[in-house]
């Protein structure tokens, strides 16, 4: 872990976690796939109040269809709530047994995630008591994840990963002019595990910067650490 990414983690850890009582009329709850096992490691009597509908695995199409079924039993139930559509991560890459690769080299999943999310946030719209939130979608990495998982050549996966980075940075931007748009905001959830460096490159020697991230701090690539989950959480 570099010092930057270190400082930022315990610079946040050190302060005291404001809770508020806002918005408690509504019951949050986070729709997601294995992303969910963060809720291991939350830390407050507030977030432990939060509701996971996690399935392992869950692409858009699966979670919108489980939503078409399943929204007004679940507001019966719960009454209004605040839902946090946290998906996209098993659509943009495809696993083969234990490994994973890229799905498109274009921005096609991209554009099939903005479309499921437009049709969560209709279905969420015919309870006007209840409300939704787009959060982005995590950094993570091919070629750590297959690592983890025994591939012989990991290496092999660099270009993909840069694909994936370009990819997740269209997404978010599309996730951010959503939630813009329904009065909404999701925290950046790359930035907990980035750093930026300076190099120069080229005849003209230009100054450029790059953006390098922790996979470290994850478990496997994909599933944020302990420390990260605290953090999102």
């Amino acid at each position: 872990m570099t010092e930057k990414v270190k400082n930022k983690l315990n610079k946040f850890f050190s302060k005291p976690r404001l809770i508020t009582e806002v918005n408690r009329k509504l019951q949050p709850v986070v729709l997601t796939d294995s992303k969910g096992n963060i809720n291991r490691h939350v830390a407050h009597n507030a977030e432990r109040d939060i509701i996971w509908w996690t399935k392992r695995g869950s692409k858009l199409e699966q979670s919108t269809n489980w939503r078409k079924k399943n929204i007004a039993s679940k507001i019966i139930r719960h009454g209004n709530i605040w839902l946090y559509a946290w998906l996209g991560t098993c659509n943009l890459t495809t696993k083969n047994k234990r490994y994973i690769s890229i799905t498109k080299g274009n921005d096609e999943e991209v554009n099939n995630i903005i479309e499921k999310y437009e049709e969560i946030i209709k279905i969420v719209d015919k309870y006007p008591g209840s409300k939704i939130t787009i959060l982005e979608t995590p950094i993570y990495s091919i070629k750590n994840w297959n690592t983890k998982q025994g591939h012989k050549h990991p290496d092999t996966f660099e270009e993909q990963d840069t694909e994936l980075e370009r990819q997740l940075y269209t997404l978010n931007g599309r996730i951010r002019e959503i939630n813009k748009r329904i009065g909404s905001h999701s925290p950046e959830f790359s930035s907990d595990i980035s750093n930026t460096s300076k190099y120069r490159c080229g005849k003209d020697r230009k100054l450029k910067t790059k953006r390098n991230y922790e996979f470290g701090l994850f478990q496997d690539g994909i599933h944020p650490g302990e420390a990260t989950s605290k953090k999102i959480g």
